[in-house]
């Protein structure tokens, strides 16, 4: 997997400890999935938890369904309390938003990626990187975060490194009376 996990956070105010969970199926390319538990300190040095989940799903719909459940029931994202900010982001090869129902509805999470149009949700066109026309790119979340903004990366640079375009979004950590 070549999706790096970056955050504005300076180094010095996150703990960062990384695993990974292995998504391939028996005879199909290798697929994984990164996981990240961040602990963020505010200035006051309290710590709170952020789970991330970077993950590149497999090109067929029932390998991205039987990996998505993979997923779902592994203990580091299944043993985690719903009110723990987490983000499950990647490349999720999902052209026709098969999954977004059983990340919405099965794992509780929203879609940062989608916006609303007349005709339902539509996800932000990533791929190909230089003519975008599919959403293969999401970023879901739940847990006390707060969606502020979604892009896709706009920089010509974007469409020369990855046959992908970047997401970016940005998230604001609610914690209690704090935000």
């Amino acid at each position: 997997m070549n999706q790096p996990v970056s955050s504005s956070t300076p180094t010095s105010q996150a703990e960062w400890q990384a695993l990974a969970t292995n998504l391939t199926l028996e005879g199909r390319k290798a697929r994984g999935c990164q996981h990240t538990s961040i602990k963020l300190a505010n200035d006051a040095g309290e710590c709170y938890p952020l789970e991330v989940f970077n993950l590149h799903l497999g090109l067929s719909a029932r390998e991205r369904q039987a990996q998505s459940g993979i997923l779902g029931r592994s203990p580091e994202f299944a043993d985690l309390d719903a009110n723990t900010p987490c983000l499950v982001a990647g490349d999720f090869n999902d052209w026709r938003s098969l999954l977004r129902a059983f990340y919405v509805e099965g794992m509780g999470l929203a879609c940062a990626t989608d916006h609303e149009t007349g005709q339902g949700p539509k996800a932000i066109k990533t791929y190909p990187s230089f003519s975008p026309r599919g959403g293969l790119d999401r970023i879901y979340y739940r847990g006390g975060l707060q969606l502020l903004n979604v892009q896709r990366s706009r920089y010509k640079v974007a469409r020369i490194a990855s046959d992908h375009l970047p997401v970016v979004a940005d998230f604001k950590l609610m914690n209690g009376e704090q935000t």
